[in-house]
């Protein structure tokens, strides 16, 4: 009898774990107005608009980036720094990761990205352009400075 209860237990106990590791990530709430920029098989990239600021006089823009990474059920919250006119992106030296409804914080190794096509930088920087108006600024920029 005591074996049965054993293996009734078990078994239950492998279900519940099975479902459990099947359960759809849900990503933590984190302040913000995340504008989707890109869904890849495992990431899921956000910008938010809210935090999103470009600069004509130096042809930048400061975006807070936000990567939920479903099969690793964790969401990763960053600052870049993209310069249009150098094809770069700088990083900012930390970052936070949500994970098991924790936040830490963690060095970024990369500080400084070239923007090239067909990437996640290429998305956001693309994606920055397009909600800023970056050519439209820019133009008229350029414009009132060749009036002064």
């Amino acid at each position: 009898m005591k074996k049965k209860l054993w293996s009734v237990m078990l078994a239950a106990a492998l279900l519940s774990g099975g479902a459990a590791m099947a359960e759809e990530y849900v990503p933590p709430e984190i302040p913000g107005a995340w504008q989707e920029i890109s869904v890849e098989d495992m990431d899921t990239l956000f910008f938010d608009a809210s935090r999103c600021t470009y600069d004509p006089a130096t042809d930048t823009a400061e975006v807070w980036m936000r990567t939920d990474t479903k099969h690793l059920k964790e969401t990763y919250v960053t600052v870049y720094t993209i310069d249009f006119a150098a094809g770069k992106i700088h990083v900012a030296p930390a970052g936070w990761l949500y994970k098991n409804q924790k936040v830490r914080q963690l060095k970024n190794a990369v500080i400084l990205m070239d923007i090239k096509p067909n990437t996640y930088g290429e998305k956001l920087a693309k994606a920055v352009a397009a909600y800023v108006d970056r050519d439209a600024k820019l133009a008229a920029y350029r414009a009132a400075q060749n009036k002064a």
